[in-house]
């Protein structure tokens, strides 16, 4: 049975080839080969109809025909024709065989039906091809912008930063082939780091364009050392125009500056869960009375919350398609599920090796799929 998918699988493609393929000379010796194979099946069928009467069950030459028709495309019309003639020649010979003129009359009506048959069915063939051909390849350019965005978004996101007392490490995995889910962090002023973390509203291409502009503004704000409160409020007032009154658009942002000489983590979070704190094997949540998402009302002042980092504490923020992802059973993962598993791990593994296995457990409950777009981001404090 595999072997016949297999085969089946190869054949799919090699046609899909075939239809799409340009105008180079491998393509012109494979339709060379192939039409002389079509113009042959027509041959056959008109032996065939002669040897089994001029009226036979089954119409043979319209399977020739469909054949030549995917081949030939719109150049096999005339080979309509040459089924035809040999249609009408096979009832002459049969007419002179059986010595009854009187079924000339009714052989000839009954090519004048096949030829409208015949032409109707070709037509149909050629028609589909040419619209299925015009889909995948427009298909095809969605997928190879497709697939540049997603390059060109996850070259946006770094995948870690070591500094003195500072250690960073994120992960990002779209649902689709695109998304709205974001991290960034960039050290600036010698001793401090901006980090934000944040999901926009939906998922696609207009979440990831929103997205990307996010991080842009996060970009210019983040490189100066402004309270997060102050990136919030700048945030929403730009989003707020941009929406335009459009109702149910928004973005949920955790932005946190960091203090590297003193550890001191400065917060404020927009519809955006907090995250844990993983301090000598106790884990406590970094928590807050969660302001709501950016575009949603403006102007609004977003609380600032402050923690007090000590050396080996471990800061695990995350978006809501890891807490949200559902089990086949549509059971969720659960919040407590993840800081009981950080708990577990974060005393034993670093960096990307303790990313990688949170992102196992999700997927093992999910059944291997995401369900969401999912975002981790890992902050080590040391010595």
């Amino acid at each position: 049975m595999d072997s016949v998918k297999t085969w089946a699988g190869r054949f799919d493609q090699s046609l899909e080839a075939y239809i799409l393929g340009s105008h180079g000379s491998a393509r012109e010796k494979a339709r060379t080969r192939l039409g002389k194979f079509a113009l042959s099946s027509v041959l056959v069928a008109a032996l065939v109809k002669y040897l089994t009467g001029p009226v036979a069950a089954i119409d043979i030459f319209v399977l020739a025909l469909v054949f030549t028709s995917i081949v030939f495309r719109r150049q096999g019309y005339p080979v309509i024709g040459v089924a035809l003639l040999l249609d009408l020649l096979v009832k002459y010979l049969a007419v002179a065989r059986i010595g009854r003129p009187e079924l000339w009359s009714k052989f000839l009506l009954d090519t004048a039906i096949h030829a409208l048959e015949w032409t109707v069915v070709c037509s149909f063939v050629i028609v589909t091809l040419d619209k299925w051909a015009a889909v995948r390849r427009i298909q095809r350019r969605i997928d190879d912008d497709l697939a540049l965005a997603k390059s060109l978004q996850s070259s946006l996101a770094r995948k870690s930063c070591f500094l003195k007392r500072i250690n960073i490490w994120g992960s990002i995995h779209q649902c689709d082939s695109v998304g709205g889910d974001f991290y960034y962090f960039r050290p600036f002023d010698k001793k401090m780091v901006s980090l934000c973390l944040g999901d926009v509203m939906g998922k696609g291409i207009s979440s990831s364009l929103l997205m990307a502009m996010v991080m842009s503004f996060v970009y210019e704000w983040g490189k100066t050392n402004c309270s997060p409160s102050i990136v919030a409020e700048r945030l929403n007032h730009r989003l707020s125009h941009l929406w335009d009154g459009r109702k149910g658009w928004f973005i949920t942002l955790f932005y946190a500056l960091l203090d590297e000489e003193t550890g001191r983590l400065d917060y404020c979070a927009a519809g955006q869960q907090g995250g844990f704190l993983l301090r000598e094997g106790a884990l406590s949540e970094i928590v807050s009375d969660c302001d709501p998402p950016l575009g949603v009302t403006e102007p609004y002042s977003f609380e600032v919350y402050t923690v007090q980092l000590q050396p080996g504490d471990r800061v695990l923020l995350f978006t809501d398609g890891v807490y949200e992802a559902k089990s086949p059973h549509e059971e969720l993962f659960g919040i407590q599920r993840l800081g009981e598993l950080f708990q577990r791990l974060g005393e034993e593994l670093e960096g990307d090796e303790l990313l990688n296995r949170l992102e196992q457990a999700v997927l093992e409950h999910t059944g291997g799929v995401y369900t969401d777009d999912t975002t981790l981001l890992l902050l080590h404090y040391s010595e």
